[in-house]
């Protein structure tokens, strides 16, 4: 394969990697929006089988819930990529019945599994032969069983047709066990609400019951506020910190931090809330997590944890998993009296929503990182081609003009030392000539100052080079002109412009800023080009390897100007080139 070949393979596995990102955001979007709106759950059951099965592509699949005696009852089935109402559902059936007992007999249901298991038939431990001759005359190879689990119990449960012998991703897996648990989530709000109403039914329970529709009216808010956020946010870093108030509330918190993953999976604060607003401030890992193995932690733990200055004397954390990776983790202290079961419902089920929130994010920076890079070769490839193609004209103009004038002039000097009586006319010839070549020099000078400022001011083509940067940067770009405007060289103006252009790309690759401002400032026959930035910075005293600053002082030397660098790590960069007329 080719270097061509090998780069539109890369930019086909880039455009499939986004487009399955799109799929898999809408669809679980889309189940979010009906979990968030929907009253009916049979409804969102519905929804969601068909959901899955659009994500894996197949055409057979069934939905079925389990009584407490484990009995499996039909409720949803897709035949032929159509869905269809089972024959124990509850709606009516608008477009035509499903094959009823057929199907309800015949297809496994879901075994006890933590996760989504991919079976194939021909060895499936639970199946009859007359259900394996059944699926395997149908073309179905291989069975996703897809469980629907609340506390502990299967509830519920959906199962998809393979026709061929290729296996979902694990990432196809970790969306539709989501989307799974948003239906258990479902059915747990469900028997929530059929609790409180029993419980109002009961005047003995009364005082009870209002508490408990009290209770869940708070858990259903805090709960579909998250998936609000969850469905808008763009800044994953808000969306924990916006959960984390709320979990703190729920639970009158007296202090509580939410920690992500950073490198080497090591958990760092990210916000801390203390009797006071949300703030960003370093708080070490609880020391009953320091000794603990968090890459084990898989459920809620709360434990006696006293903590005299911040008065509390109970703990609560809650891990945000991806699968079986910990990759966050809520730390609660309470003053007092342990979460009831429904709490801590609650808090798994908000910490599921953030586990989510922070796998879109891991896909979409996936993604824009793969673009980036396609962007970045096909620019290196058109800056290659662009240099030798300028190498190119550069060998030609100088072979057409100085190379062709110097040989005429030492014709006409060896012409000379031949012929003394004729010396003077070919010393005046070559005169000629090397005044011809000196112009047609300078006019090839004059064709290599940079496209942006031909025929235009250093003004202006700074703040096209700002409008062009802009486009590409992860951050805002300002440009700031002040004083009189003042005639400069053109040689001024062509280097202070290409300082300026190498100090903006250095800070848009390297600062991981917030801002970039670029002035230009005019002081009477002066001028200052200065580019800040507020991110990173480094430690000047470092020796770098890179060629930019040293190219940058080369330029302004050639023009009797100064170039400073003001950085330190943590607190930005600023570039400064100033130019005083001589």
């Amino acid at each position: 394969m080719d270097e061509n070949e090998a780069m539109r393979e890369r930019l086909r596995a880039a455009e499939q990697r986004a487009a399955k990102l799109a799929q898999a955001s809408a669809a679980l979007r889309e189940t979010l929006e009906c979990l968030r709106t929907a009253d009916d759950l049979e409804a969102l059951l519905g929804h969601t089988l068909k959901s899955i099965a659009d994500q894996l592509g197949v055409r057979t699949a069934s939905a079925c819930v389990f009584d407490p005696d484990r009995v499996a009852h039909l409720v949803w089935a897709i035949e032929d990529g159509r869905i269809v109402p089972g024959p124990e559902s509850s709606h009516a059936n608008a477009d035509r019945p499903s094959q009823s007992n057929t199907w309800h007999h015949q297809w496994p249901s879901a075994m006890d599994a933590p996760a989504p298991n991919v079976t194939p038939v021909a060895d499936h431990p639970g199946m009859t032969p007359e259900q394996r001759a059944f699926l395997l005359d149908r073309g179905v190879r291989a069975l996703i069983a897809v469980p629907m689990v609340l506390r502990g119990q299967l509830v519920g449960s959906f199962t998809l047709h393979l026709g061929s012998d290729t296996y979902p991703l694990g990432e196809d897996l970790e969306l539709i066990q989501a989307l799974a648990n948003q239906a258990s989530l479902a059915f747990h709000l469900t028997r929530l609400a059929d609790e409180a109403r029993a419980a109002a039914v009961a005047r003995e329970l009364q005082r009870a019951a209002d508490a408990r529709a009290a209770q869940l009216a708070r858990a259903n808010a805090a709960l579909r506020t998250t998936l609000a956020r969850l469905q808008t946010a763009d800044n994953l870093d808000e969306l924990l910190g916006e959960t984390l108030d709320l979990l703190a509330q729920h639970l009158d918190a007296r202090s509580s931090a939410v920690y992500v993953a950073g490198p080497a999976h090591a958990l760092e604060c990210a916000w801390v809330l203390a009797g006071g607003p949300r703030v960003r401030r370093e708080r070490p890992l609880p020391a009953r997590w320091r000794d603990r193995a968090v890459d084990r932690a898989t459920s809620i733990v709360v434990s006696d944890d006293r903590d005299d200055e911040l008065g509390t004397t109970i703990a609560v954390d809650v891990p945000i998993l991806l699968g079986t990776e910990l990759v966050g983790l809520y730390t609660f202290g309470l003053a007092a009296g342990r979460p009831s079961v429904d709490d801590l419902e609650l808090l798994q089920a908000l910490a599921n929503q953030a586990a989510i929130a922070m796998k879109l994010a891991r896909l979409a920076k996936e993604a824009r990182a793969a673009v980036v890079a396609q962007e970045e070769e096909r620019a290196a490839r058109a800056r290659a081609a662009a240099v030798a193609e300028e190498r190119s004209r550069l060998a030609r103009e100088i072979h057409d003009t100085i190379a062709q004038g110097l040989a005429a002039i030492i014709r006409q000097l060896e012409s000379a030392a031949i012929a003394p009586e004729a010396a003077a006319d070919h010393v005046a010839l070559a005169a000629t000539i090397a005044r011809d070549s000196l112009v047609e020099a300078r006019r090839s000078i004059r064709a290599l100052r940079p496209p942006a400022l031909e025929g235009r001011t250093l003004e202006g083509a700074l703040r096209d080079l700002v409008e062009r940067s802009g486009r590409v940067a992860a951050c805002p770009i300002r440009a700031e002109v002040s004083g009189s405007r003042s005639q400069l060289p053109s040689e001024v103006e062509d280097e202070l412009y290409r300082i300026a252009n190498e100090a903006l790309t250095n800070a848009i690759k390297h600062a991981s800023a917030q801002t970039i401002d670029v002035e230009l400032a005019y002081d009477g026959p002066n001028v200052r080009v200065a580019v800040r930035d507020d991110g990173v910075g480094f430690d000047a005293a470092v020796p770098r390897d890179g060629i930019g600053m040293s190219s940058m002082r080369e330029r302004a030397a050639r023009i009797g100007a100064a170039v400073t660098v003001a950085t330190e790590p943590g607190n930005g960069t600023e570039v400064l080139a100033y130019w005083t007329a001589p």
